[in-house]
């Protein structure tokens, strides 16, 4: 699965790319693999918190549901939670500024691996091998006991009720349209950063980051006006843009060490147009 702000390209092992709703790197799922979602109507919907601390403040019950496993669970402000000091689940969030919108997405690797081949080397990971809870724990992981774990963990942090839902059924279709590659890249503390026309032509960001969705789209939107401007497109213009869409009041951004990185992969990316 693909992050909100990824690209699907096709490769030469395609596989069913689907995109998901939180930020973030790819994701690979399977039959052993516990996916958990929190649909928040805003940030502190069940507990205090601002779009900055989305996956710090609601990371807390499923790394404790985690830990009574037998080995104690940690999450250190990146995009996975670690057992035995290695990234055994990813997390995101999803974020709309404007209204409010909040998810909070976890993908825990019970006997499936999140991350596999080239993928095990991202830079967010420090070095640190990705492992399955299964190879964490020495012994096989029951995943509908781990999931009932999990959900009573958040249920008893935030006093909710829980209501089952009936199946729905085949769930997601796969997408069947890739995009090319990005035009430009930029390695960022949390991965890539990217800039480039889409399948239908439309110049887009995106990359590894976690961000308010409607920010990017913002983005987007003001590249778009700068270069059909009749003043065309300088540094300094694409890094008001930049400035202008993520430190706007309730915008998160997560993943991103400086403006700079951005404004460097949009400028070259138009450079290619």
């Amino acid at each position: 699965m693909v992050g909100a702000f990824q690209r699907c390209v096709a490769h030469d092992d395609v596989r069913p790319c689907v995109r998901r709703i939180s930020g973030g790197a790819p994701v690979e799922v399977g039959p052993g693999t516990l996916h958990v979602v929190l649909a928040l109507e805003h940030p502190a919907a069940v507990v205090p918190c601002d779009a900055a601390r989305l996956i710090n403040r609601h990371v807390r019950p499923l790394l404790s549901a985690l830990t009574k496993l037998g080995q104690k669970a940690n999450y250190f402000g990146r995009d996975w939670i670690s057992v035995t000091k290695r990234p055994v689940a990813a997390v995101g969030f999803a974020h709309d500024a404007r209204s409010g919108r909040s998810a909070f997405e976890a993908f825990v690797a019970a006997s499936t691996p999140f991350v596999t081949g080239a993928r095990r080397q991202r830079i967010s990971f420090q070095g640190k091998e990705p492992i399955t809870l299964e190879e964490a724990l020495g012994r096989a992981i029951d995943l509908d006991a781990l999931a009932e774990r999990v959900v009573h963990a958040y249920t008893e942090a935030y006093g909710c009720t829980r209501v089952d839902l009936a199946p729905w059924g085949a769930g997601c279709a796969p997408g069947t349209e890739h995009d090319p590659p990005w035009a430009a890249t930029v390695a960022e503390v949390i991965g890539e950063i990217g800039a480039g026309p889409d399948a239908q032509g439309i110049f887009r960001v995106g990359g590894d980051f976690l961000a308010s969705r409607d920010a990017v789209a913002r983005l987007e939107r003001n590249v778009a006006e700068l270069r059909a401007s009749a003043h065309g497109v300088d540094v300094n213009a694409v890094q008001e843009c930049v400035v202008a869409a993520f430190t706007a009041q309730g915008v998160a951004l997560d993943g991103v060490r400086s403006p700079t990185s951005m404004t460097d992969a949009i400028v070259r990316a138009l450079a290619l147009q």
